[in-house]
């Protein structure tokens, strides 16, 4: 007696559904998880996309689901109380190729990122602000206008002889002028200029104002 069995469309559909899902179970399971020490404490530990899934032991011996993005871990996965964990990889900051300019004599922790200098400058009453430049757009000297990053100009940076530098602060040239503070008869910091290209026996410091033979 021969017995014959007839599949229609949908029953095919479905086994075939079925055997995708096997399928796709094993091959999910056959996917290497990260190394850490969270091994040691969990459980059912698998990965699904970029995603890692385990159940964790917590501190009172009971089990947690929990979920981790491991892509972004730097180092170590733990296990924290039931929740999987990892140190976050941080975007690190160029501090390469820092640009020249008279800021650096007036600024600190200065870096470059992207087009941007950033830096921290003193300020005319000693205190510090945080500033950042484009210097990609200045060909000239980058300087601290109290507190402030500045782009000068081609004659910037080239300061002129005189004693002035040894009480004065924020020393820029701007075009044929020569800026400054000075150290006042009041010992504070007063802001003077002067055409210093008339000078030709250096500059000094009058009470706090620039002046010159």
């Amino acid at each position: 007696m021969l017995i014959r069995f007839t599949f229609n469309g949908s029953l095919l559909s479905i086994l075939l559904f079925v055997s995708f899902i096997f399928l796709g179970a094993d091959a999910m399971a056959q996917k290497p998880v990260p190394s850490g020490s969270y091994k040691d404490s969990c459980r059912t530990i698998q990965i699904v996309g970029g995603t890692l899934i385990a159940q964790c032991q917590r501190s009172d011996g009971t089990w947690q689901n929990s979920t981790l993005q491991y892509a972004t871990c730097e180092g170590d996965i733990r296990n924290d109380n039931g929740k999987l964990k990892c140190k976050q990889k941080t975007k690190k900051k160029t501090s390469k190729s820092v640009p020249r300019g008279s800021y650096k004599k007036s600024c600190k922790n200065y870096y470059t990122e992207g087009k941007r200098l950033y830096a921290q400058c003193e300020k005319k009453n000693g205190g510090w602000r945080s500033s950042s430049i484009n210097y990609k757009n200045c060909n000239k000297d980058i300087w601290n206008d109290n507190g402030n990053l500045r782009c000068g100009n081609k004659n910037s940076g080239k300061l002129p002889k005189g004693s002035y530098k040894h009480s004065c602060k924020n020393i820029r040239v701007d075009g044929k002028v020569l800026k400054a503070d000075c150290l006042n008869r009041n010992g504070k910091y007063s802001h003077t200029s002067i055409k210093y290209k008339k000078c030709n026996h250096g500059v000094y410091n009058d009470r706090g104002q620039l002046r010159c033979n």
